[in-house]
């Protein structure tokens, strides 16, 4: 058993979570969303995004 998983992380759960919410995700995306679902953070450029 890994590391992770005997302190409570399991990865390949978390794997599995990202695929279910990838496609409701995606349709958030607007200009200036810089990269895709399931990284671990997000970056966005203020440059080509929009103002809201």
């Amino acid at each position: 058993m890994s590391k992770y998983k005997e302190s409570g992380v399991d990865i390949d759960e978390g794997n599995r979570f990202v695929s279910l919410i990838k496609p409701k995700v995606k349709k958030t995306k607007i200009p200036g969303v810089a990269g895709n679902v399931g990284s671990f953070g997000g970056v966005f450029d203020l440059k080509k995004g929009r103002v809201c």
